[in-house]
């Protein structure tokens, strides 16, 4: 069974001009997952998750293209497995963005 909830992308621009392409949250235990594009177009991993109890520690990265398409093609199958078409088409765009840069 899938833990993870999930925001569907629109792949465009947040309010700080970051994309976010994936993201995630388990509210058991409380942990998010979030991959994109800064402003700057450089590939970013903000995972937030408890550790020693209560106390969340996040991690925020800056990864490969090539990492966030091997995450993208994970979801993607994950997606296909579930039939769920409507993240399958967000996640080929997100693809289709990414390479562009």
């Amino acid at each position: 069974m899938n833990r993870f909830m999930y925001d569907i992308p629109t792949l465009k621009p947040d309010k700080d001009g970051n994309i976010v392409i994936i993201n995630k949250y388990s509210l058991g235990p409380v942990e998010t997952l979030t991959y994109g594009i800064t402003k700057d177009k450089m590939f970013y991993l903000d995972w937030e998750y408890p550790e020693f109890g209560e106390e969340l520690v996040r991690d925020y990265r800056i990864i490969s293209k090539e990492r966030i398409l091997q995450v993208l093609e994970l979801e993607i199958e994950r997606c296909k497995n579930a039939e769920d078409i409507q993240f399958i088409e967000k996640y080929e765009a997100a693809k289709e963005l990414i390479n562009s840069y």
